[in-house]
């Protein structure tokens, strides 16, 4: 007994390091998932989540790579039974992932360094940056991306231990997953994927086969696709029935275009445009969290790769791989989700160099202590720097501008969008809330391809649409990677003008978009011009009604005073509401008129609402960016440089807004400003009325 005592003791003893490494671990899921829950999204918000979200509420086909496994986790958060919304109940799928994802990377930092604050700091510090966070508190693809990563890497970490086919195994299935999800969350495992083949014995023909079969296994999920695909689904990306289409889906062919497609100028160039996603977005906080964060990551590589150098070699090969990838992407929308699985590396790089700084005090006491202050310092800078911007718990503009779009459009009306975010916040109101559906979205960039006018059903349309796009300019029909807005706005002019002549007004018709730039007119690329009819009638910021007959916007009215001197010699005559006694996000019908006392150039107008008691310049500076802007809207319906007002008249506009659903119950000012159409730089605010605002209840769908 005796002799067996020491062993014991050190058995019990590792078991309770394992304990406490667990409870470590978990106290980091809590603590994370309560922030990224009181961050979590209760709508539909910006990128591609109001289609990913639709495809999950539908069970339909996303955009590629599909994305198999999140449609089907997302349909089952779906049906929790917590929430209002299907975007909040997916959304809670992102933070659940992303809050395991910390506790995953606590546990592997205190197994490489054998101390539990260092590692407690790593997973905290982990979730709370920006790339990681931000993805976090949305329905999107890459909570579930940072869940797989780190998956891979505790299986990565295990196959080190003991170096044994068997370990390997399972570290090639957690990487087959990551790279089924995401390819390009892949790039940072596969050196170490590599290295793990190399390296593990004894080598041999069946152990190979036996990875790559366990590699390839998860990619089993993409059987999904054609299946339900042949079912129509609404949301349908591809339609992915023949082979050619389901190999084009899964390989995402349509974005391949932006791959290596960036000089190293250019690079350059992203790499310093993505320094405010990767540290902080003024310079005072890049620089605390730089000197900090960068000295200790560094070393705590070193470190690790004097001790481990296979295992973190391999990593930091993966994570430069990845990084060049990202800054050689053609597509810079939004660059900083891609480099989301690097974020677990740096964060036990970092949780090693904080163990050496430690180790470096005499006493325990002292170590302790420079490890909370290190902590304080870098978690609540992150805290300080990314809680506004990583907020989406009130944020409404995005489906309050859509819903405002949708509800001014006619009945059985087609909408022809030619960007992302119209088109995605559009599905997910048609799909999942059950808005406007008898609308019917036609997106332009695809129509290039046969199988999505096979999903058109009304055969009539669909031949139309057809004609239309073939009519369109060949110049305009080339749909490029980097094709220049002004481009685009004529592609969609273009197509939605040849289509209202097909339709003959049996449909109405409204485009995203006018002719470029605001006058009317065809291309820049010398096409005849657009003399109408159709006429494109703009009705708001962000739609443009095509109409067989020129519109009447001159009314008769003495000269007599204005309620305002607006910029650029216009006159704000009048303005007024249907009603005055409102609900949060109810669509009010509003009249405003407009003298030019000269020339008009691209101007649009729009409406603030500043609650009663709030000062203007508060207004103008905190409330209008935080969704208090309600709408714009073109002078006169649209009609551009307009000359002067005959003497004695006026020019109407009518149009509807919506009153954004997070104003709080009270009494707001309606004010009006005039800017230039898409910057939100409006001027010379000036009061018109009151509206009484009443709490409506926020939107909700069932599973």
């Amino acid at each position: 007994m005796s002799s067996r005592a020491p062993e014991l003791r050190g058995a019990s003893a590792a078991q309770s390091s394992r304990r406490t490494s667990a409870l470590a671990a978990l106290g980091v899921f809590l603590l994370l998932f309560a922030v990224y829950h009181a961050t979590l999204v209760r709508t539909v918000v910006d990128q591609d989540s109001g289609e990913l979200v639709a495809a999950a509420h539908v069970l339909g086909i996303a955009h590629p790579t599909g994305y198999p496994l999140w449609v089907l986790l997302a349909r089952g958060f779906d049906f929790l039974p917590v929430g209002g919304t299907s975007a909040y109940r997916v959304g809670l799928l992102s933070a659940v992932s992303t809050a395991a994802a910390g506790a995953i990377v606590t546990a592997l930092a205190a197994g490489l360094t054998g101390a539990l604050l260092p590692a407690i700091l790593a997973g905290l510090a982990y979730g709370l940056w920006f790339p990681v966070w931000s993805q976090a508190v949305r329905a999107e693809v890459y909570g579930l991306t940072a869940l797989l990563v780190a998956l891979a890497l505790a299986a990565f970490f295990a196959w080190e231990r003991g170096r044994s086919p068997k370990t390997l195994g399972w570290f090639a299935l957690a990487v087959g997953f990551v790279s089924m999800h995401h390819r390009t969350a892949m790039l940072m495992i596969a050196p170490a994927l590599i290295a793990a083949a190399v390296l593990t014995r004894p080598r041999s023909l069946r152990l190979y086969a036996g990875v790559a079969g366990l590699f390839l296994a998860p990619f089993a999920c993409y059987v999904y696709l054609p299946i339900r695909a042949a079912a129509r689904p609404p949301v349908n990306w591809t339609n992915p029935t023949t082979w050619d289409r389901f190999w084009d889906h899964v390989l995402a062919t349509q974005y391949q275009g932006y791959a290596l497609s960036h000089s190293l100028a250019e690079m350059k160039h992203e790499a310093i445009k993505l320094l405010p996603d990767v540290l902080a977005p003024s310079v005072g906080w890049s620089l605390l969290l730089a000197l900090i964060g960068v000295p200790l990551i560094v070393w705590g590589c070193l470190w690790w790769i004097r001790r481990a150098p296979a295992a973190a070699g391999s990593l930091a090969a993966g994570a430069a791989l990845l990084v060049f990838w990202v800054l050689q992407w053609g597509e810079t929308t939004d660059l900083k989700v891609f480099l989301l699985p690097l974020g677990a590396v740096l964060a036990m790089y970092g949780g090693a160099g904080v163990t050496r700084v430690a180790a470096l005090l005499p006493t325990l006491i002292a170590r302790r202590a420079a490890i909370a202050v290190l902590g304080v310092l870098v978690c609540g800078s992150l805290v300080r720097v990314n809680w506004e911007r990583c907020d989406l718990s009130n944020l409404w503009q995005h489906r309050d501008r859509w819903v405002a779009v949708l509800s001014q459009l006619e009945p059985n009306a087609i909408f022809i969008s030619d960007n992302d975010v119209p088109s995605f916040v559009t599905t997910y109101l048609q799909n999942v809330e059950g808005t406007r559906r008898d609308v019917t979205l036609i997106r332009v960039i695809p129509l290039q391809l046969d199988w999505y006018l096979e999903l058109i059903q009304d055969s009539e349309l669909r031949e139309a649409v057809r004609a239309a796009w073939t009519d369109t300019p060949a110049s305009l029909r080339q749909v490029g990677p980097r094709d220049p807005a002004e481009m685009q706005w004529d592609r969609t002019a273009y197509f939605a003008y040849q289509l209202a002549e097909r339709l003959k007004g049996s449909r109405p018709v409204y485009a995203l978009h006018g002719p470029w730039p605001f006058a009317r007119r065809a291309t820049l690329l010398d096409q005849p011009q657009f003399v109408g009819p159709p006429y494109f009638v703009g009705l708001s910021e962000d739609v443009v009604a095509l109409r067989s007959e020129e519109p009447e916007v001159i009314r008769e009215k003495q000269a007599d005073g204005a309620l305002a001197e607006m910029p650029g010699g216009v006159e704000l005559v009048a303005f007024e509401w249907d009603r005055t006694k409102v609900d949060a996000g109810e669509v009010v019908g509003f009249r405003s008129e407009w003298r030019m006392q000269r020339g008009l150039p691209p101007v649009h107008f729009a409406i603030g609402l500043r609650p009663e008691g709030v000062d203007a310049e508060h207004f103008r500076r905190e409330l209008l960016p935080k969704g208090r802007f309600i709408q714009g809207f073109p002078l006169t319906y649209g009609l551009r440089h307009l000359g002067a007002s005959p003497e004695g008249t006026v020019r109407e506009q009518r149009g509807y807004a919506i009153i954004p659903t997070n104003a709080p119950q009270g009494t707001y000012r309606v004010a009006v400003g005039l800017g230039p159409p898409y910057t939100e730089q409006y001027e010379g605010w000036v009061e018109v009325g009151k509206l009484q605002v009443h709490a409506g209840p926020r939107p909700s769908n069932p599973p």
